[in-house]
């Protein structure tokens, strides 16, 4: 199941502007990827459904991984191991009052910190292909005077993660827009402008 859950997950790559990614981050302290993982079907179940060799397939707890584009790099050996050390000391120090015999056996919460770490500083290497990108989601603001251009320089292989660049991994999947609209904030379209731009919207990506 944790294969399933941690490893073995459809990846979307998200591309926003600088403009959005700030905007995010300052109201809610998020990157782009982390804001829409609730969207993932962690949550709420999705079903879909597929052909494989003509054949329709159905999938009722369908679920992806988002990943921000400019973060989807490998880490480094020191920072993996960096990583892996502190999740370690910090689930070991909470849990001292198990015996030498259980803090060894694989469902220990240290071992699970652990595993979760390694295998996370195995995204995104040349020599495994877990990580190509089945969709890309490219995020604008509804403040853009001409978001349709924006979106469309979005679309530009040289925003997809190195590797993709590099042609390792696919550089053009499918691709969505996305137009974020705040409507706390005060510089923000009037309905009527909103309206003028996701009708061009849909006019050039649908």
């Amino acid at each position: 199941e944790w294969l399933h859950n941690e490893i073995f997950l459809p990846v979307v790559v998200v591309i926003g502007t600088d403009a959005v990614k700030a905007h995010v981050k300052e109201c809610h302290g998020l990157s782009l990827a982390e804001l829409l993982a609730p969207f993932g079907g962690q949550y709420k179940r999705i079903s879909v459904s597929y052909q494989v060799n003509e054949r329709p397939v159905s999938v009722d707890s369908f679920r992806v991984r988002f990943a921000d584009a400019d973060t989807a790099s490998q880490w480094s050996p020191v920072h993996a191991e960096q990583v892996g050390a502190s999740m370690v000391e910090a689930s070991a120090s909470t849990h001292m009052s198990r015996s030498a015999q259980e803090a060894l056996t694989p469902s220990s919460p240290w071992y699970e910190q652990w595993r979760l770490s390694m295998f996370r500083s195995l995204r995104w290497s040349e020599h495994e292909g877990l990580d190509q990108p089945t969709a890309a989601v490219l995020v604008a603001s509804s403040k853009e005077s001409d978001p349709v251009r924006v979106l469309e320089d979005l679309l530009q292989s040289t925003w997809m993660p190195q590797l993709c660049q590099q042609g390792v991994l696919n550089p053009l999947p499918a691709r969505a827009a996305v137009l974020l609209h705040d409507l706390a904030d005060p510089s923000s379209p009037d309905a009527q402008a909103l309206e003028s731009k996701l009708e061009r919207l849909r006019a050039r990506f649908q």
